[in-house]
C-alpha cells in the first residue's frame, strides 16, 4: 500500500487489517512522516499519516469487510507509531512505537448470521472520527456520533458493530449509531470462568487477545499468546487478522512475527528473519489455545510468506487464506504473494507470488473472497495509489483492474459498501462485474472527511 522502500508491509498494515487506507484520490502517504504532505494535513490517506498526524488510523481490520482504509498503518497492521515525523515533513530516524495497545480488530463469538440491513460509515481528519449508521432500504442516514481519536475505526462481527479507537485503547460497542458501551482495554481483567456471550479484540501492540464480556459490558480477561513472541525483538508477534470457523468453534489468527525495528533509514526495508509466522487457534468455548500441529512441534500452523496481512476462511472450513506483503534481503523483496494453507494437513501453497511483479504490483495488502475460486487482490503501486484486481485463485491469474472500488469497502455477499469522495462524500453500491457504482446516500457525516475509516454491515 506504500512504496516499497518505505516498508509497505511494515508501515501499512493490513491495513493488516484490517485491515487498507483510502482518501478521496485513493492515495496513500510515505510511512514515516517524509513528504506525505505538508505539516498538519491529512497527507493523501495517511498511511503513516502526514507531518504531524502521528500515522493516524491504521489498519483496521482485515482491510476490506473489517475496519476499513483509514491511514496510518505503521508496522504490519494499524497503530499509531510510524508516521509521527515533525512539522514539514520531517523524517525520523527509524519506526517510533506507541505506547496505545492498538486494538486490530473485534471477533464476536457467535454462531448466529442475522440479516444485516445496516451500514456504519466512519470517516476522520486525523484529530477525530464520525460514524453515522445508514439504513440500506430505504436508503436513509441515521444517528452519528463523534470520537476524539483521529485514529479510529468501524468493524463488525456476528452483525454487532463497533469502532476501535486505537490511540485511546477503548473498543465502543454500538446500539445503532450511537455508543451503547464502552470498553477499557488498558483494564486486565479477572474472570476465571470463560464468558459466553463474549468478544475477543486483538491487541496488535501486544500479543494478547482482549475477552469483552457482552452481557456484563466489562473486559473480562486477556487470553495470552506471548508465548509466541520467542525470538521477537520489538515486543509483539503482531496479530494481523482473523477468521471464526463457527462449526469447530475455533478462532483463527494470524501472528506476523516481524521486526519492526529492522525498518531504518534510509529505505525502511523491513528485514527478513528467521522467525516465520504462524497461524494459532483458539478454542472459543474454553479460550484455551488449539494445538494446530498435531504430532509435530509448536502448535501453530507456519506459513511460507512474510508479513502476512488479513485473513479469509473458506465456505467449508477447510483452507485458509490470506496475503504476505513480503520482507527484504539484501534489498531484494522476498516471501510476498497469497497463500493458502490446508487446515488439516498443515500443507501450503502459493496459488499467486508477487515478487516477479513487484515493479507493479508494489505492495499486497488485502485479500476478499467473492465466491468459489474467486477473490479480488488489494494492492499499491509506486505512487501509492490503491488498485483492485480480480485474482483467480486456482491459477493465480489477476484479472483486469477495477477502477471504481469505494474507500472503506465492506462486502455484503453481493456487492462491496463504502464511500466515495467527490463534491461532496456519498455511500454507494458497488458492482463488481460491471466495475460500477450506485449512490445510497449523500453526506453521510456531519463533520467534513476526506479519508474512509472503514464500513460494517450490522443488523
Amino acid at each position: 500500500m506504500m512504496k516499497r522502500n518505505l516498508v509497505l508491509a511494515v508501515m501499512l498494515g493490513g491495513c493488516l487489517a484490517a485491515s487498507a487506507c483510502s482518501s478521496d484520490d485513493d492515495t496513500v502517504a510515505p510511512a514515516g512522516g517524509g513528504s506525505a504532505g505538508t505539516a498538519g494535513s491529512a497527507g493523501s490517506s495517511g498511511h503513516g499519516g502526514s507531518a504531524g498526524s502521528a500515522g493516524s488510523a491504521g489498519h483496521g481490520g482485515s482491510g476490506v469487510g473489517q475496519g476499513g482504509e483509514s491511514g496510518g498503518g505503521p508496522i504490519g497492521a494499524g497503530g499509531a507509531e510510524a508516521g509521527a515525523g515533525g512539522a514539514g515533513g520531517e523524517t525520523p530516524v527509524g519506526p517510533v512505537f506507541a505506547d496505545s495497545l492498538n486494538a486490530h480488530d473485534v471477533l464476536v463469538i457467535t454462531a448466529d448470521a442475522p440479516a444485516l440491513k445496516h451500514l456504519v460509515v466512519a470517516g476522520t481528519d486525523y484529530t477525530k472520527t464520525e460514524t453515522a449508521i445508514v439504513t440500506l432500504e430505504p436508503a436513509a442516514v441515521g444517528d452519528r456520533t463523534v470520537f476524539a481519536d483521529g485514529d479510529a475505526v468501524a468493524v463488525s462481527s456476528g452483525g454487532l458493530g463497533f469502532v476501535l479507537e486505537r490511540t485511546n485503547d477503548k473498543a465502543n460497542l454500538l446500539e445503532g449509531g450511537k455508543i451503547k458501551t464502552t470498553f477499557d482495554l488498558t483494564v486486565a481483567g479477572n474472570a476465571s470462568d470463560t464468558v459466553t456471550n463474549k468478544a475477543y479484540v486483538t491487541l496488535y501492540n501486544k500479543t494478547l487477545l482482549s475477552v469483552l464480556d457482552l452481557t456484563a459490558g466489562t473486559v473480562a480477561k486477556r487470553i495470552d499468546l506471548t508465548e509466541f513472541d520467542v525470538g521477537d525483538k520489538d515486543g509483539s508477534s503482531e496479530i494481523s487478522g482473523q477468521a471464526y470457523d463457527s462449526a469447530k468453534k475455533i478462532a483463527y489468527y494470524v501472528l506476523a512475527r516481524i521486526d519492526r525495528k529492522s525498518a531504518v533509514a534510509p529505505d525502511y526495508q523491513l528485514q527478513c528473519t528467521t522467525n516465520k509466522a504462524l497461524i494459532v487457534g483458539i478454542d472459543t468455548t474454553t479460550d484455551s489455545i488449539v494445538d494446530l500441529n498435531g504430532a509435530a512441534d509448536g502448535k501453530g500452523l507456519e506459513l511460507s510468506l512474510a508479513a502476512p496481512e488479513s485473513l479469509e476462511l473458506s465456505a467449508d472450513g477447510k483452507l485458509l487464506m490470506l496475503v504476505g506483503a513480503g520482507c527484504y534481503t539484501g534489498g531484494k523483496l522476498k516471501s510476498a504473494g497469497v497463500e493458502v494453507i490446508d487446515i488439516g494437513t498443515g500443507a501450503s501453497t502459493i496459488p499467486f507470488d508477487a515478487v516477479p511483479h513487484a515493479d507493479t504490483l508494489y505492495h499486497l495488502n488485502d485479500l476478499l473472497l467473492v465466491g468459489g475460486v474467486n477473490a479480488l487482490l488489494q494492492v499499491a503501486d509506486t505512487n501509492y495509489a490503491y488498485h483492485w484486481y480480480p485474482l483467480n485463485l486456482s491459477n493465480g491469474t489477476l484479472g483486469v483492474e477495477l477502477n471504481n472500488v469505494p474507500s472503506g469497502a465492506t462486502y455484503d455477499g453481493k456487492d462491496l459498501l463504502g464511500v466515495k469522495f467527490a463534491t461532496v462524500p456519498s455511500v454507494v453500491r458497488y458492482n463488481i462485474g460491471t466495475d460500477s457504482t450506485t449512490k445510497i446516500v449523500d453526506s453521510p457525516w456531519a463533520g467534513t472527511y476526506g479519508t474512509s475509516s472503514g464500513s460494517a454491515l450490522v443488523q
